[in-house]
């Protein structure tokens, strides 16, 4: 079989047709990144890497913080989300 350039072949390649042209381009597709992880976690799965995983549930849990309430909990996370809202008034001169 005769060797060709990349050229010879891109060339070669723009005569097909279309239905030919998806042939082509499905016989040379590359799994994508995030093909390959999926089908690694299949097989880890399938090996039983993760049967014996150990549960960090409440291994990290810090029982002297004081119980807070839905309300306290809600208010406290929407200062944090708008903290930098803020930030940047107070860095525009725009300040109360």
């Amino acid at each position: 079989m005769a060797e060709l350039s990349f050229d010879e072949i891109l060339e070669a390649s723009l005569r097909l047709a279309p239905e030919q042209k998806l042939k082509l381009a499905d016989a040379l597709r590359v799994d994508s990144p995030r093909d390959l992880l999926l089908s690694e976690l299949a097989r880890r799965k399938a090996y039983g890497a993760f049967e014996r995983a150990e549960s960090l549930f409440g291994k990290y849990a810090r029982p002297q913080q004081p119980d807070v309430s839905e309300d306290e909990l809600n208010t406290y996370l929407h200062s944090i989300r708008t903290e930098w809202e803020e930030e940047l008034n107070v860095f525009f001169g725009e300040g109360d």
